[in-house]
C-alpha cells in the first residue's frame, strides 16, 4: 500500500514539473532570431520559441517572402519579418538582404556621420533630412545629456563649437539648450536651428524608416541608470531590433550587449593593437548578436580584414567622404561613415 501512494506521488510529482516547465516555456515566447543579414537568393529558417507558431507575414514581399517560418529572399533591402504565436501576441524580425558577391552593386552601406554634415549643420534635423533626401538608409549621431537628464543629439560636450551658447550641455536645462542657436554657425540659412532630443531623432527615424548609429560619448556621463532610459526610448519607439549602437568606451557597450544580448554593436578602437581590439569585440558577441569594428579608413589593413574575416568581426570604415573611396573599399567592409558625398 505505502509503494503504491510513493508511486502515486512520484508520478504526481513528474506531471507538476513538466507542467511547470512548459508554463515557464509559455512566459517568454521568442523567435530564433530578431535579426539577419543575408546575401540576396538565400533562405533561413526561422522559428517560434515557447509557443505555436500561427501565422507569418513579411512587410515586403519583394526583398523576402516567409511560409511557416522559411524566408527566401528575392532583392536588396530590409523587411520585417512578423509572426503571431498562439498566445495571439506578435513576435517581429528584420531582414536585410544585400546583393550577391558575384555583382558588381556595391554592398557597403553609407552611413550619414552626423547626419549630412558636409552641407548642413552637424547634428540637427536639418542634417538629418538632408541625408534622407540623399537617399542615405542610416545617419549616425552622438547622445549628450541636460543638466535635467533628458538625452539630446550633440556631439560634443560642451555647446561652443556648434551654437551661439557657451559651456557643457549638462549645465543647462533641456528648456534652455532649445533656446540655442545650433545652425548659424554653418550658414545664416540654418539660422534658428535647434539641438534636437533623442525622442525627436528617434520619431523622424521611424517616420523616414532610417536606421540610426547611436554613440555613446565619453564624457557624456552616462551611467548605467542613464543608459536604461536611453534604451528605453529606443523600446518604446520601436527601433530596438533596428538601431545599432557605438562607442569608444568598451564599457558602455557591455551594457549595451547585458540589456539587449540581440543588438549590433560596433566598437571604435583608439590605439590598440589589432590582435586586442579584435578581441575586445569577441568580447561582445553573446551568439546572437552582430559585432564590428567602427575604423579610420588610413587604419584599415589586410591584417585587420583578415582577422576580422576569421573571427567572424564586420568592419565599418570611418572617413570616407568621396564616392570613389566608398566605391573602392574593400567587399568585406560592410558600412562606410561619411560626412555627406
Amino acid at each position: 500500500m505505502k509503494q503504491g501512494r510513493r508511486m502515486l506521488l512520484l508520478l504526481l510529482l513528474m506531471l507538476l514539473c513538466a507542467g511547470s516547465k512548459d508554463c515557464m516555456a509559455a512566459k517568454k515566447p521568442e523567435l530564433s532570431s530578431r535579426q539577419y543579414l543575408l546575401q540576396m537568393g538565400k533562405s533561413v529558417r526561422l522559428r517560434l520559441k515557447g509557443d505555436r507558431a500561427i501565422q507569418w507575414k513579411t512587410s515586403n514581399p519583394a526583398v523576402a517572402t516567409v511560409q511557416n517560418g522559411k524566408i527566401n529572399t528575392n532583392s536588396c533591402g530590409t523587411a520585417w519579418i512578423t509572426c503571431m504565436g498562439k498566445n495571439k501576441k506578435t513576435y517581429s524580425c528584420l531582414i536585410r538582404v544585400v546583393g550577391q558577391k558575384k555583382t558588381k552593386e556595391k554592398q557597403t552601406y553609407r552611413v550619414a556621420h552626423r547626419g549630412y554634415s558636409s552641407r548642413a549643420p552637424e547634428n540637427t534635423m536639418a542634417s538629418f533630412l538632408r541625408a534622407a533626401d540623399k537617399g542615405y538608409q542610416y545617419i549616425e549621431c552622438d547622445i549628450q545629456f541636460t543638466k535635467d537628464n533628458v538625452p539630446v543629439i550633440l556631439h560634443d560636450a560642451r555647446v561652443d563649437r556648434t551654437s551661439n551658447g557657451h559651456g557643457r550641455a549638462d549645465k543647462y536645462t533641456y528648456a534652455q539648450l532649445r533656446k540655442l542657436d545650433a545652425g548659424s554657425w554653418k550658414s545664416s540659412k540654418y539660422a534658428g536651428e535647434k539641438i534636437p532630443s533623442l525622442q525627436e531623432v528617434l520619431r523622424y527615424c521611424v517616420q523616414k524608416d532610417v536606421i540610426p548609429y547611436l554613440e555613446l560619448k565619453n564624457g557624456s556621463g552616462l551611467t548605467k541608470a542613464k543608459f536604461r532610459k536611453v534604451y528605453k526610448m529606443v523600446q518604446e519607439s520601436g527601433l530596438q531590433n533596428r538601431v545599432v549602437w557605438i562607442s569608444f568606451n568598451f564599457q558602455y557597450l557591455k551594457w549595451v550587449k547585458e540589456m539587449d544580448p540581440v543588438a549590433e554593436i560596433g566598437y571604435i578602437p583608439k590605439s590598440e593593437s589589432v590582435e586586442a581590439m579584435v578581441q575586445k569585440a569577441e568580447k561582445l558577441k553573446s551568439g546572437k548578436n552582430r559585432v564590428f569594428l567602427c575604423i579610420k579608413r588610413a587604419k584599415v589593413s589586410a591584417k585587420i580584414l583578415e582577422l576580422c574575416k576569421q573571427k567572424g568581426i564586420g568592419v565599418s570604415v570611418r572617413g570616407i567622404n568621396s564616392e570613389k573611396t566608398w566605391k573602392g573599399l574593400d567587399a568585406y567592409c560592410m558600412s562606410a561613415i561619411g560626412n555627406g558625398f
